[in-house]
């Protein structure tokens, strides 16, 4: 009959260290990517109010018509 081998139990004293750093990147990596992604609707919501605001000169220089300049001004930040 074979017997089992033991095996000795994990390290707990480092575990609640492991589990500080592992939630601490997280939150790091939640904080940065709801940066990020202000900073995207924001640069987004000032680019939109720039084209509903450029002149028929600066519309017609970039190529794009009133309607389209107006169509793409009046979208919500949040969509691309």
């Amino acid at each position: 009959m074979t017997s089992i081998p033991r095996v000795a139990p994990p390290n707990t004293a480092r575990l609640p260290a492991a589990v500080a750093a592992a939630r601490h990147r997280a939150m790091r990596t939640f904080v940065q990517t709801v940066t990020h992604q202000v900073t995207v609707w924001r640069r987004r919501a000032c680019t939109r109010r720039q084209l509903r605001n450029m002149d028929e000169r600066l519309l017609r220089d970039i190529g794009l018509s009133r309607e389209l300049a107006r169509d793409e001004g009046d979208k919500p930040f949040w969509l691309p």
